[in-house]
This record gives structure tokens, sequence and C-alpha cells, in this order.
């Protein structure tokens, strides 16, 4: 941090989120912009190993993310050193563990070029075990939320007065927040803002403005939240991804994708089931590490192919035995009953997801209509 900013003469971004977005145009580009940064421009899908590449070169000093990015180097290259050899033990025993987090946070930070003083992540939630580790290691993490009609920022805090599982502090003395809630506290609602920051309205489009901000000029996020203390903003969920099931009741999507991600089996799951008795779900295998565990236990599957492996009955028992495990923190409707493994990874390339990594569901949905039926075939 220099002079309290992180934005510098001199400083230097990679910028490897997409400039059609406002927060990639914001912070990667325009602030670097403002102030005599220098940018550089990754120009290929930002996969972490292409990442980790680039990041030798570029040593940017601010990295802004989405938070799939961290996720999978979290799952791919740090969980692997925690899970096998002299380091899982070592893990164990107290005072050492200390140290060696000091060791991992060292690697962490060499991997995106060792000179980044902070990781501005947005644009979607975090998984929760993944932002617990980083704190943990003290890795200069922080997790903000915004939207381009509020141009784009809402909340942010320091990484240092951060508080988990929150998206920061909604900006002081630039815009008021409340959520729609008699508890606000504990009981989720919608997030609604108003401030010099928020649009005026949407251009040429009178009937959506007046959806969207209300007589009293609040405007209406469509983001589901809490605000705990000292106005840290906490999302649940997306209004408009919240279904129900046939039987009235309410699945909050994102929040169980998020849960079941924790998984060492799981690298992707999207919670369907609309209008349906339960929700199902379609889930994409961590195919890598499923192989390796299919060694371990002797099973030989190594040498399959992922569609092989999405339906061999013993990878369908072992992800239904994540299932059943994960299962245990919602209540009997929110469960997932029913799952169909894929063998192909949902990526922006396929149309699957959006820029900032999120799922693309009613394309998703299209595309594995066959994959749904046999779901809710019951």
């Amino acid at each position: 941090e220099t002079g309290g900013k992180y934005f510098y003469v001199g400083g230097r971004s990679l910028s490897f989120l997409p400039l059609a977005h406002a927060y990639g145009c914001a912070f990667d580009f325009l602030a670097q912009l403002v102030v005599g940064g220098h940018i550089t421009l990754l120009g290929r899908m930002p996969s972490p190993k292409i990442l980790v590449d680039a990041m030798q070169n570029v040593k940017p000093t601010v990295i802004c993310s989405v938070p799939l990015i961290l996720e999978k180097v979290y799952r791919k290259m740090i969980m692997p050193m925690l899970e096998k050899g002299p380091m899982s033990i070592a893990m164990k025993i107290p005072f050492v563990n200390a140290a060696l987090y000091t060791i991992i946070k060292s690697k962490l930070m060499a991997s995106f070029g060792g000179e980044a003083q902070i990781f501005i992540v947005g644009g979607a939630p975090m998984n929760q075990e993944t932002e617990s580790f980083l704190r943990k290691i003290n890795f200069p993490l922080t997790i903000g939320y915004g939207m381009t009609e509020c141009a784009p920022l809402i909340s942010y805090e320091h990484p240092r007065y951060f508080k988990s599982g929150s998206c920061g502090r909604y900006l002081p003395g630039l815009m008021e927040a409340k959520i729609m809630s008699n508890d606000p506290q504990n009981i989720p609602g919608e997030i609604l803002v108003r401030g010099e920051n928020v649009m005026m309205g949407y251009y040429n489009n009178p009937e959506a403005t007046a959806e969207a901000i209300d007589a009293d000029g609040w405007f209406h996020t469509g983001d589901i939240g809490t605000m705990v203390e000292d106005k840290f903003l906490k999302i649940t969920d997306r209004k408009k991804e919240i279904f129900k099931t046939s039987g009235g009741k309410y699945i909050v999507p994102q929040v169980m994708e998020n849960d079941f991600k924790q998984s060492r089996f799981i690298e992707q799951i999207m919670v369907i089931g609309e209008s349906e008795k339960f929700p199902g779900a379609f889930i994409v295998p961590m195919y890598n590490f499923i192989r390796d565990w299919s060694e371990r236990k002797g099973l030989n599957l190594a040498k399959l192919s992922n569609e092989e492996l999405a339906q061999h009955p013993a990878v369908i028992a072992r992800i239904q035995v994540e299932v059943d495990a994960l299962n245990k923190k919602y209540g009997s409707w929110e469960q997932i009953k029913r799952f169909k493994l894929l063998a192909n990874e949902f990526t922006v390339e396929t149309g699957e997801l959006t820029p900032t990594l999120k799922f693309k569901r009613k394309i998703i949905l299209s595309k594995y209509q066959d994959a749904y039926k046999e779901i809710f075939s019951v």
C-alpha cells in the first residue's frame, strides 16, 4: 500500500476481467489510467495456469478477480499440498501449522508475481472454505459488491478490517443502504441503495427505470442479503435466481452451490428444479481428483475418459456420498434428491458461463434437457 492507496503512479494491473463489464472497466482499466498506472491486457481466457504464467511477467501490484479464479487456485494448488505427504501431517501440529501458513502464503503470493498488495474479489459469492483459509494465512483479500447501475461500487472494506462472510461495508458518505426485512441482521431481504453514485435511470426506458427505482429514490438491486453490525452487507442470493418447488418451498441455488463446492469431488454444481417436487442438480465432478482417488482405492479408473467416468457406478456412488453429507445442512425440502453427472465443465467458450463466470442458467437447462428429464422422471 502506498500512501494509503492501492492505485498510484507506476502501479501495475493484469487486466483479465471483461472490460465490457463495469467491474473490470472501472478497476482493471480506468482506476490505473487515472493515476498513471500500467495496464497489461491478458487477451486470453483466464485459466489458473495462464494467469500464473502471465503474472510472473507482469508482477501486478493490485489484482481484481472473480471468486472462481481464487477458488480454482485454492483447490488445485493448495488443497493437494494440505492433503498429501509430510505437510498434511505437519498441519495437525500446533505452532508448526502457523509456520506452514507463512510458507503457503509466500508460495501463493509468489505464484501471483510476488508484488500484489491487495486482491479485490467481486462479481459473485465466494466459497466460504476458500475465503476462510485465505484469511487464516493473512492473504490480502477483500470482497466487494457492486452493480453497473451504481458506478459500479456499493460496498468494500480494507483487508485489515474486512468482516469474513461479508462483501464489505456500504460506501460511507456516498450512499445509503437498507434491507427489506423486519430483522435486517438475521432475516434476508432485498438490498436497496440510494446515493449520488446510483444511476438516474435506464436510457430511454422509463418502464424499467420505474421498476428499478421507487418513488423515494431507492434502487432495488435484486440481490438478497442481510446487514450485519457496522454496516457490512452480506449477500445470500440473487432474487431472480430463487425458485419455488411444486410444493411452494423456496430454493436458494447460489448458497447451496457454494456449499456443495466445498467437496473435493465436485468441480461445478448447478441446482435446478423450479416447479418440480424437489431440487436436483447438474454436477461436473473434479475428474483429475477422482482419477487419483480411484488409484488409491485400487479401482483403476485413471485411463477412463470423462464421459466414461460420469457413467461409472463407483464414481456416481462416491458423488452420492458427498451429496448426502452436504444435504444434512438443509431442510428436507431443500435437499438434492437426484443429480446427473456431466462430462464437460461449463465454460465461457461454450456459452454456458457469463464473462464474469456466472451460470447462464436458461442456456444450460436448454442444452441439457435430456439430463433434466432423467433427473425428474419420478
